[in-house]
This record gives structure tokens, C-alpha cells and sequence, in this order.
């Protein structure tokens, strides 16, 4: 229950930053998708069923919050989630690795995005493929901090729990 609440907690500030914050840190005009590193970070860390239900929830909520057709996101984050918790299973694990996961699930996620642009006969712009691929390596870096805080954060959350039960 308490593994959950704390999973649920790391979505939602995931999904306040995308909408609050993630616009403001833009880098070559593309901002980080705060909410798809968190859904990479819980997947790499929890396992594939955990990835897929992050993404779902905070897929959902960012579609609804955003006005976008409702499932695009979500199928995106939820596969994503998905797909990045059976690479545990393989052995993704430490902070470089990481960082070139979530720089191929962006940028495979924003080439399935202009897919469906392409299909729906809907003008692009020159630059598109710059602005994919500075948004995956920003959403890359923002990562390393991302890990190392939740990391923490987790050995505070877990560890006081063991400590009260032991007593």
C-alpha cells in the first residue's frame, strides 16, 4: 500500500511539472517530458506492470489536462512504461544506460507522434526532427537528477518503515 501511494505521489508531481514547469526549460525550443522520464524511471526500477500503469494513469490525466484526443498520450507513456520495465529484465540498469533508454523512448515516441501527423495529411515544419531529438536528449539529462532523487527519497521513505517495524 505504502510502495503505491508512493508510486501515485511520483506521478503526480510528474504531471504538475509537465504542466507547470516543462515549458519553461526549453532547450533548442523543445521542453523535457518530465511525465515519460518518470514512467522510464518507475519502469527501470519497479518492473513492467508498474511502468505500464504510471504511464496509463499519467497519460491520461496529461491528455485530459492538455485537450488532446483522449488515448494518444497514454497509449504512448503506457507502452513506453511498458517496454522499459521488461529491459530490467535484460539488464538496463545503471544511470548511462538510463539516460540512452529514455533518449530512444523519446524519440521513438515522437517518431510514432509525426506518424500519426504524416497520416492525418497535417504540414510540418522543417525542423521537426532537431526539435525531436533536442527534446529526447533534454529529457535525458533531466534523468541522472530524477534518479538520484527518487533514489533517495525512496531509502528515506523505506528505510524509516523498516526502522519503526524492527523496534
Amino acid at each position: 500500500m505504502r510502495r503505491r501511494v508512493f508510486i501515485g505521489s511520483l506521478v503526480a508531481f510528474a504531471v504538475i511539472m509537465q504542466a507547470a514547469v516543462a515549458h519553461r526549460v526549453q532547450l533548442l525550443g523543445a521542453a523535457p517530458d518530465f511525465l515519460m522520464v518518470m514512467v522510464l524511471a518507475l519502469a527501470l526500477d519497479y518492473g513492467a506492470m508498474t511502468g505500464l500503469v504510471a504511464g496509463f494513469s499519467g497519460g491520461l490525466v496529461i491528455d485530459v489536462l492538455f485537450g488532446s484526443p483522449v488515448g494518444l498520450r497514454t497509449l504512448g507513456y503506457a507502452l513506453g512504461g511498458y517496454m522499459a520495465g521488461l529491459g530490467v529484465v535484460r539488464g538496463f540498469r545503471g544511470i548511462p544506460r538510463r539516460m540512452i533508454i529514455t533518449l530512444s523512448f523519446m524519440v521513438l515516441r515522437d517518431f510514432f507522434a509525426l506518424a500519426v501527423l504524416f497520416l492525418r495529411s497535417v504540414d510540418m515544419e522543417g525542423n521537426m526532427l532537431l526539435t525531436m531529438l533536442a527534446s529526447g536528449a533534454h529529457s535525458a539529462l533531466w534523468m541522472l537528477p530524477l534518479q538520484l532523487i527518487m533514489k533517495r527519497i525512496t531509502r528515506i521513505w523505506f528505510m524509516e518503515r523498516k526502522a519503526l517495524t524492527a523496534r
